[in-house]
């Protein structure tokens, strides 16, 4: 579907319309093979992390399945201590199947875990550097400076620091700032874009969210703070604050309802 949406950002209507009926196509084989059409469950070999993540990116799954699939992946984590199954290739789309659906109260625990297979793992072991594999086997002959397990980076610039584009939008002419604190007291990022550098900076603070938010000329953008107060944020420097609400939290809650997810 993602070049079916860049043909049509580009005004290729044939393109579009061909591209589209392929993903139909592909979407239709896959449901036939993978999908229990009585259950709406996907075929897996042992968790379904990977399986319902990879699906739900490539949208091949109903849209009527797409929220019982990711409380399938949270349940699965919930069981494993929060553990991620997931390897490289699958990762992002994990972290995109939890963030998208508004979980990042579940993406705050699997990234707070310090044992095997964690990150927090990793710097336990005295790495400065991404491991080949996440249990980091420093036996020799595998690399302890490598490209893979990186996405998570993706997930802090987008959901913690809270700077990433609404859906549909295009070479960032609509932003959105909304932080996930989760259990953090603070985060602060930039990124360099076609418009300009967007910022987000936030702090907890006696019982106060505070945001800082950098906005580029020629670019909307719209606060989303953690009560779910959304609010235009106009070119310049601008700073909001509002009391830290006391969100429920559970394996099955989301920390945050934010619109545009």
């Amino acid at each position: 579907m993602t070049i079916a949406r860049a043909a049509e950002v580009l005004g290729r209507a044939e393109e579009t319309r061909q591209d589209r009926e392929l993903h139909g196509r592909i979407a239709g084989e896959f449901q036939r093979h993978f999908r229990d059409p009585a259950t709406g469950r996907l075929r897996h070999l042992g968790s379904p992390q990977c399986a319902n993540a990879m699906a739900l990116g490539a949208e091949v799954v109903p849209a009527a399945d797409r929220a019982a699939l990711v409380e399938e992946i949270v349940a699965d984590l919930e069981a494993r201590g929060w553990q991620q199954t997931p390897g490289d290739v699958g990762h992002v789309y994990f972290i995109r199947a939890l963030a998208e659906a508004g979980r990042s109260d579940v993406l705050h625990r699997v990234y707070a875990r310090d044992g095997l297979g964690s990150y927090g793992g990793i710097l336990k072991k005295g790495l400065t550097a991404m491991p080949e594999t996440w249990d980091a086997m420093m036996d020799g002959s595998q690399s302890l400076n490598h490209c893979m397990l990186g996405h998570v980076l993706e997930w802090y610039y987008g959901y913690v620091a809270g700077i990433r584009q609404p859906p549909g939008g295009v070479g960032w002419k609509q932003v959105l700032i909304a932080p996930n604190p989760g259990p953090l007291e603070w985060a602060r990022a930039s990124l360099k874009t076609p418009a300009g550098t967007i910022a987000s900076h936030w702090r907890l603070q006696d019982g106060v969210f505070h945001l800082e938010a950098e906005i580029p000329n020629g670019v909307g953008a719209t606060a989303v703070l953690p009560s779910g107060r959304t609010q235009p944020l106009p070119a310049g420097r601008q700073q909001l604050s509002e009391p830290m609400p006391r969100l429920p939290r559970g394996p099955n809650r989301s920390q945050h309802t934010l619109p545009y997810l």
